[in-house]
């Protein structure tokens, strides 16, 4: 996979061919755990699959929530000692009274960071089920 060959080129010795070939025969073992692992994955899960063939766009598509999250809660309450708006979601809903034109900004705030939480939630439990048994056939 890709990490595997980022690995392999950023720990191989690669200036003459019998240094990179003894690197790789001895490395051999761990891009085959590797391979087999995402291969059994991939074919045991369509959601897997897709995952793992998009989550450069999920972790972008998490970043620009993250920016507008961050844009949408300054607007609201710009400046340190500004009585308008909210300081954060949980000061919104529970702490001080949200004034009538900051309402929807609170509920979008909160919108944004369920969807980012949900996203960070995949990409944690993704990299659980990728890395775990090929670290546990490391340590074996």
């Amino acid at each position: 996979t890709y990490y595997s060959l980022k690995e392999f080129l950023a720990n191989a010795d690669l200036s003459t061919n019998e240094k990179r070939m003894k690197h790789l025969l001895s490395s051999a073992p761990l891009l085959m755990t590797h391979m087999e692992s995402v291969y059994k994955l991939i074919n045991n899960s369509k959601l897997y699959h897709y995952i793992h063939r998009n989550l450069s766009s999920l972790k972008w598509s998490l970043y620009a929530l993250v920016v507008l999250l961050n844009l949408n809660v300054i607007m609201a309450s710009y400046g340190q000692h500004s009585k308008d708006g909210y300081k954060s979601i949980y000061a919104g809903f529970f702490l001080q009274n949200v004034e009538k034109e900051y309402v929807y900004s609170l509920y979008i705030s909160l919108i944004l960071g369920l969807l980012n939480m949900g996203g960070y939630i995949v990409i944690v439990i993704f990299l659980a089920i990728t890395e775990v048994p090929i670290i546990i056939k490391q340590l074996d």
